[in-house]
């Protein structure tokens, strides 16, 4: 009996033979999705898995339904009996697993946020919170194990959807209809990624459209319509190419991700036989194909666990130890989980599943409201999240006016201070970092009263020509706009460096740019805050013992800071800036870092991974005035 019989997988291609290709191409896109999570370096773009297994739903979709009505009927219930069936026994597994590795590894509010995403997962709604939280690319997701589930509830709701629009419309009227709305969801992706990115990313009718390239695909595998060879393989290099070339950001979004959605098309368009159908079917693909499922579900949280488990070894050993971990479980989830829901399936089982999805959201729900009732809270933590609670940086920072976000269209006019005229004016630019330096700079106006501001940030945003989406460009263009007119005496550049990559080819045209339009002006360049692994909240209710909070620490990742700012610096001082350290601000010569700035009350140097404090902002904005000229 082969391999693919023993764990119950069907045919996915045709009604009447098993495309081991298909299994091939799942194989390529988790191996993506899992490198790109492991060593996000090597594989920037590694992310575009998710949307080849979009396409790859509604290609198998398609068959099913096909195979269906070939054997006399489609009915919804049988599907969507199948889909709980093929589905629900790892989620439920994995989830409390996470659930228990929890409440050993994390702090309280860290535990809750699990507990939250546990019960949207099981209540098919994760994507829509997850979107509600962050951004897909925010740093923040390395501390959520369970951020990856948001494309599992896509999925779910396009099934669900597609059981709805098989029930009300026949055949001839179901074409006309789905690519009417494959055409509105094509429009609302590109229309929503310029101006909600985030909601554009997560959400199912912004997706649609990828599932419907799948369903395309299976009409062309399976009507007599002729593709090249050479078509194929264009398919598979767009994959490919989109996984190696694109950034690890939002700016990807919009028609970008359309390469890799149609490359996954013209790839399950070939004809059987064909060149590229035999290398998918490679067997080591097939079999990394076949536990693809309980892979994705797996890796995720492990890697997540074992970089809170170990926060001062390196990534790559945790990455690799996590990897072959998640293999093994994946492989056992695979031939033991599985096999009795799928090659047995029966109403009562079906039935069994859903009360257990339906009793796991409802309690995971509660140890999201209570979680004190099951972590055990570190003698500080308690104080740590009055802190973060009480943090006035947001405040200071002009959350809302001169620091905004989608909500916001630009920074409002007093944002750039005219008066009085004889002061020099200090512009602070960048991201969410930026608006936080910003604070501190504002902080040192007002005690000095020797200079006026200009503050202009969006989150999300680098200060960096040609990158963003549409809002960051129309922000960055209305910052430089507002400059120029304005003349000031210095610009003061600072975003979160270590999130966009591209700076080292974006950065030097910048300055450029800045320097040809503001002949005479100072340009300043603040180097990367320092940053801890999670959060500096969990790294004193863990790491520190959670007796007190010291001084000073030294952040996990200060290696990787170091080498950047070596990076940067070099860059900025080659294009005619000056460069202020923040580390230097705030660490000693052997790397320990200000995590304290007052212990009566409890003020940190950040309340989350690495946006400063007003109290911390302002020790950097202090280096950053000295290297001007006109101190």
């Amino acid at each position: 009996m082969s391999a693919r019989r023993r764990v119950g997988v069907r045919p996915v291609a045709s009604p009447s033979e098993y495309r081991a290709e298909v299994d091939g191409l799942r194989g390529v896109a988790i191996a993506l999705v899992v490198a790109f999570h492991g060593w996000p370096r090597l594989l920037p773009g590694g992310f575009v898995g998710v949307d080849v297994f979009f396409v790859l739903s509604g290609f198998v979709v398609t068959g099913v339904v096909a195979r269906e009505r070939a054997a006399g009927g489609f009915e919804p219930r049988r599907f969507l009996m199948r889909r709980v069936n093929r589905l629900a026994p790892a989620l439920l597994l994995v989830l409390a697993s996470t659930l228990v590795a929890s409440t050993m590894l994390l702090s309280t509010s860290l535990f809750s946020s699990v507990a939250r995403h546990a019960a949207a997962a099981l209540g098919l709604v994760a994507n829509l919170v997850q979107a509600s939280e962050s951004s897909y690319f925010d740093a923040s997701v390395g501390a959520q194990p369970l951020h990856h589930l948001w494309s599992l509830s896509v999925e779910e709701q396009v099934y669900l959807f597609v059981a709805v629009i098989l029930v009300m419309t026949g055949r001839r009227r179901l074409d006309w209809v789905l690519t009417g709305i494959g055409g509105v969801s094509i429009v609302a992706w590109l229309v929503m990624t310029n101006w909600l990115p985030t909601w554009a990313w997560f959400v199912s009718p912004t997706r649609a459209w990828e599932f419907l390239l799948g369903v395309g695909a299976w009409n062309r595998a399976t009507g007599g319509t002729a593709q090249t060879a050479k078509m194929s393989f264009l398919g598979l290099a767009m994959v490919l190419l989109s996984a190696s070339l694109f950034e690890t950001n939002e700016s990807v979004a919009g028609w970008w991700i359309t390469s890799p959605a149609v490359g996954t098309a013209l790839v399950l368009s070939a004809p059987r036989g064909s060149a590229i159908t035999k290398l998918l079917s490679f067997r080591p693909l097939t079999a990394l194909g076949l536990i693809s499922y309980p892979l994705y579900l797996w890796h995720w949280p492990l890697l997540t666990m074992g970089r809170l488990a170990a926060p001062v070894a390196s990534h790559g050993t945790v990455a690799v130890v996590a990897v072959l971990g998640s293999v093994g479980l994946a492989v056992l989830t695979t031939l033991v989980i599985e096999p009795p829901f799928r090659a047995r399936p029966s109403s009562r089982k079906t039935a069994g599943l859903l009360v257990a999805c339906g009793l796991g959201c409802l309690g995971a729900w509660q140890l999201h409201r209570a979680p004190e009732l099951w972590v055990t809270r570190a003698p500080i933590e308690a104080e740590i999240e009055r802190f973060v609670a009480q943090d006035v940086t947001c405040a200071d920072a002009r959350v809302g006016g001169c620091w905004v976000d989608a909500a916001n269209a630009l920074p409002a006019e007093e944002c750039v201070e005219r008066t009085p005229e004889r002061l020099p004016l200090v512009a602070v630019l960048g991201d969410s970092h930026g608006a936080r330096l910003a604070a501190g700079v504002r902080a040192l106006q007002l005690e000095r009263k020797d200079f006026r501001l200009a503050q202009l940030n969006r989150s999300l945003c680098p200060t960096l020509l040609g990158v963003g989406n549409a809002e960051c460009r129309a922000h960055n263009a209305d910052a430089f706009a507002r400059l120029v007119a304005a003349r000031p005496a210095v610009v003061i550049i600072h975003i979160r460096w270590t999130v966009y990559n591209y700076w080292r080819t974006t950065l030097a045209e910048t300055l450029a740019a800045l320097t040809s339009s503001l002949p005479g002006t100072m340009l300043v360049v603040v180097g990367p805050v320092p940053e801890w692994r999670v959060s500096l909240p969990y790294t004193l209710s863990r790491r520190a013992g959670g007796a007190s909070v010291p001084e000073r620490l030294v952040p996990e990742i200060l290696p990787e800071l170091r080498k950047l700012e070596r990076e940067l610096s070099a860059t900025a001082i080659a294009g005619g800036a000056r460069y202020v350290s923040s580390l230097d601000a705030l660490c000693t010569v052997d790397g320990a870092c200000l995590v304290r700035m007052s212990n009566d009350p409890l003020i940190l140097s950040t309340p989350d991974a690495g946006h400063l404090t007003t109290a911390a902002s302002r020790l950097v904005a202090e280096r950053a005035l000295q290297a001007t000229v006109w101190r």
